[in-house]
């Protein structure tokens, strides 16, 4: 083989490289974050904080990438999550939400923080991994918490995730920011991740407006 037939094979090669990624699979090899602050996220809010529970949302954002962590101070030890539907969406509550749920080992040690969807037409419906649905797939990039009882008896859970503002799961995600979306909040009354009671709440925001973006 010529060395000029050799040099335009190899051309060849990294061409078809370059077009399957163009068309398919940029976004699976795009680099993920290395460094994110969890602990400094520039944008927060207490959505709720009551004589029973304080629930605190921070987050940044990171190119093509938002990190939340979000920490909830209770009477004890349960889950965490926050939801989002589509922006410009009318539904309020658990119908066609797009969920992140974290949970907590006994030790105070962070579980587990998964993507969930709720394909339901009503509140009282439990979201289910998005993995269920068809092409549905779970786009966590990378996750953490801890959880820990305070001297009064009260118990601080935190836990933290990045995931991509579109991560290209029209399945069982919605696209975060870029205008007004309806949000929601829930804790458990355990860490076993189950019904809510009555440990729940709803707001809109524009996060890509964060200061002047929240509306309980």
């Amino acid at each position: 083989i010529s060395l000029l037939a050799m040099q335009a094979a190899r051309f060849l090669s990294v061409f078809v490289l370059l077009s399957l990624c163009s068309l398919a699979f940029c976004r699976s090899i795009e680099p993920q974050p290395l460094e994110i602050p969890y602990a400094n996220l520039p944008y927060c809010k207490n959505i709720t904080d009551t004589a029973l529970t304080t629930y605190q949302m921070c987050y940044g954002f990171f190119g093509t990438v938002i990190a939340f962590s979000n920490t909830v101070r209770f009477a004890d030890p349960v889950w965490i999550g926050i939801g989002f539907h589509a922006v410009g969406s009318n539904f309020e509550d658990m119908e066609h939400g797009d969920f992140i749920v974290g949970t907590f080992n006994s030790n105070g040690t962070i579980d587990t923080v998964v993507d969930r969807y709720c394909d339901c037409e009503s509140g009282g419906s439990e979201p289910s991994l998005d993995t269920e649905f068809v092409g549905g797939e779970e786009n966590i990039l990378e996750f953490g918490g801890s959880q820990f009882q305070e001297s009064d008896g009260s118990w601080i859970g935190n836990y933290y995730f990045s995931r991509y503002l579109n991560t290209g799961d029209t399945a069982a995600d919605h696209v975060i920011a870029g205008g007004v979306q309806h949000m929601v909040w829930a804790h458990g009354t355990s860490n076993v991740f189950g019904y809510h009671s009555g440990n729940k709440g709803k707001f809109t925001a524009d996060l890509s407006d964060p200061y002047n973006y929240i509306n309980q």
